[in-house]
């Protein structure tokens, strides 16, 4: 197990140029208040795997204690307060330097700046700053990832005290990211870090669910996500809604996708499912519905299809109902939904809300094949054969090209702002060109490639 602090040679080969007292103070900005500054590097998180809770740094702080790196702190502070005490060898100073640096309070915003005081911080032992380097080093953020760097600041940040950095170098000694596995090591750490960090509930519960080190146990580890979901752990929240929801427990359902639904998109989306299906209230659907477009907004692209696929099924359509529903399917294409891209292939190709263009139609049936071209997908299939037939073609020779037993054969005419070619025809291989989009898919006995 490591136990010393990165050398400073090490932090050299990450911090190029971070060598000398940058002590300027820079222009204050007093019309910009420190939450203002603070909201401007607000990152909404997207689905989850993991609880990320975000500080305002432009890095993720993955900690389940409030505001674990102190930004609170630096607004009763000034600038030149700090920069003396800094100069001074102060690592709290330095750090909390570092951090008007990274946002941009009463000073100009500059990462230079910023890494240079956070490292100095970091070798005066503010734990902190050692978690900091060490989050960083572990995702890459503003530096090279390294996670055996990563482990050692951790592993510093640890013996100083701190609880997120001691859950977090559990995570790698579970995993074995950038040290040996050692997950009967990764559980003590765990339970040391438990009363502080609800990150800590968590990994212990995806220890026994999984018996890494220790025996599957279903009972201790629904326990264990039952006590990171009260602690506030999101992704704890949502899993324990979906384990509900699988039991038809919709009650206890409901009441933990809410408490998940204020950071998780996936839980926005299933507690907004259920709402709408059950339609208990005009007010309850309408909240089921606004559910599902925020967590579209966070990046959900099922949650954009079903809004689409909502107006799809109403009787009586109007135009607009037609054009709202072909903007959620641009939404949900846009987010990787393969139907979503259907959706839009199949307006092109019946000119609804849309001019007819069987080109543009075949390029969204090539890009959801692109996304999925197993069976589940063979729709996109179909339509592409259907779409296909409905071009006129004509033998074009163009004198440069040979094929065995083929000829290279070309839409007569452009079909909306698409050119698409098919380039060779033989032994029952298509091979189509979308010459705008650059999108190549060969197909054979009803199978993309």
């Amino acid at each position: 197990m490591i136990t010393k602090k990165l050398p400073i040679v090490l932090l050299i080969t990450l911090f190029v140029g971070c060598t000398s007292d940058n002590g300027h103070e820079g222009k204050s900005d007093t019309s910009i208040t420190f939450s203002e500054s603070l909201n401007e590097k607000l990152i909404v998180p997207m689905v989850t795997t993991e609880n990320v809770r975000i500080f305002g740094f432009r890095h993720y702080d993955y900690c389940g204690i409030e505001d674990p790196i102190g930004l609170n702190e630096v607004q009763n502070y000034t600038f030149k307060e700090l920069l003396d005490k800094a100069k001074e060898n102060d690592g709290a100073a330095q750090y909390r330097l570092g951090v008007m640096y990274d946002i941009g309070y009463q000073v100009a915003e500059n990462d230079h700046d910023a890494l240079y005081w956070y490292w100095r911080a970091a070798e005066n032992g503010y734990s902190p700053a050692q978690f900091l380097f060490g989050m960083r080093a572990m995702q890459g953020t503003h530096v090279k990832k390294n996670l055996s760097i990563s482990v050692s600041w951790l592993e510093a940040a640890h013996l100083e005290g701190h609880p997120c950095a001691t859950t977090q170098l559990a995570r790698l000694y579970l995993t074995g990211s950038g040290v040996d596995s050692d997950p009967e090591y990764a559980l003590t750490l765990l339970k040391q870090s438990e009363t502080y960090d609800h990150n800590s509930f968590y990994y212990q519960a995806k220890i026994h669910l999984n018996g890494m080190g220790v025996e599957k146990n279903r009972a201790k580890a629904d326990e264990l996500f039952i006590r990171a979901g009260q602690s506030g752990h999101i992704t704890a929240q949502f899993l324990n809604g979906n384990r509900y929801q699988l039991d038809n427990d919709l009650e206890n359902a409901k009441y933990w996708y809410e408490r998940g639904s204020a950071g998780h998109a996936t839980a926005k989306y299933q507690l907004g499912l259920i709402l709408i299906k059950e339609k208990a209230s005009e007010e309850d659907y309408l909240k089921g519905i606004a559910l599902l477009e925020e967590s579209s907004e966070l990046g959900f692209a099922p949650a954009s299809y079903y809004l689409g696929t909502m107006i799809v099924k109403k009787e009586n359509k109007t135009e607009k109902d037609i054009a709202d529903s072909l903007k959620w399917f641009q939404v949900a294409a846009n987010q990787g939904h393969f139907r979503g891209m259907n959706f839009i292939g199949h307006y092109y190709a019946e000119g609804k809300g849309v001019e007819q263009s069987y080109g543009t139609a075949l390029v969204w049936y090539l890009k959801s094949l692109q996304v999925d071209n197993s069976d589940s997908n063979k729709y996109a299939l179909d339509q592409l054969a259907s779409t296909l037939s409905k071009l006129p073609m004509g033998v074009i020779d163009d004198g440069t090209q040979s094929y065995e037993n083929s000829s290279l054969i070309t839409p007569v005419k452009k079909l909306g702002y698409e050119v698409v070619y098919i380039l060779e025809r033989g032994d029952g291989w298509e091979k189509i060109y979308s010459e705008n989009e650059d999108i190549i898919v060969f197909i054979k006995q009803g199978i993309a490639y």
